[in-house]
């Protein structure tokens, strides 16, 4: 009975086998392992608003891999409150680069838009995170907003000579008051 061991065929062997060249295979994709990336434009950092809701804006920006074949774009951005554990799909503005198809692909950026509402809530903590169209998830990053009066900042402008200041001074004096000032 005859043995027969198996062919091993590596690198340009099996190139040449295939009619493929070595130059041809410089063009393939390269893997994307790179997650989108995330920034909250709207609201500010620490905003204080007598508002009954907040709308949160920014941008999901996804590299992705390289070469002929890559597939670019955010498939989707998902946000939650604190307290929740339920991630809900927010809108993104570019359909294209959200699928990873189309002109906005090659970008791979996409805006986003939602609403939050109070509801009787002295203070809102929100996350977000995005996903790419290979699944790579990006880093989940949130803001606080509170709900409430906003401080107002009094000017007090500065006194010259002796008197007294009547009235209720909030907030910080800024300039210089020469003379005996009463508050």
């Amino acid at each position: 009975m005859k043995t027969f061991r198996p062919l091993l065929l590596t690198g340009c062997a099996l190139l040449a086998l295939t009619g493929i060249s070595a130059a041809q295979t410089t063009t393939a994709a390269t893997a994307d392992t790179t997650p989108p990336s995330l920034t909250i434009a709207t609201p500010a950092v620490g905003l204080r608003t007598k508002a009954s809701s907040i709308v949160v804006t920014g941008t999901a920006t996804d590299t992705g891999g390289s070469g002929s074949g890559a597939s670019k774009g955010v498939k989707e951005l998902l946000y939650r409150i604190d307290g929740s554990s339920r991630w809900k799909k927010a809108l993104l503005s570019s359909p294209a680069a959200a699928s990873g198809t189309g002109a906005g692909a090659s970008a791979g950026g996409s805006t986003f838009a939602f609403n939050l509402p109070f509801k009787g809530r002295k203070s809102l903590r929100f996350y977000v995170r995005a996903t790419d169209a290979k699944g790579n998830e990006s880093d989940t990053i949130g803001r606080k907003v509170t709900y409430g009066s906003v401080p107002s900042a009094t000017t007090v402008a500065p006194t010259t000579g002796t008197g007294t200041n009547t009235g209720t001074n909030t907030g910080n004096n800024t300039g210089t008051n020469i003379g005996t000032i009463t508050n």
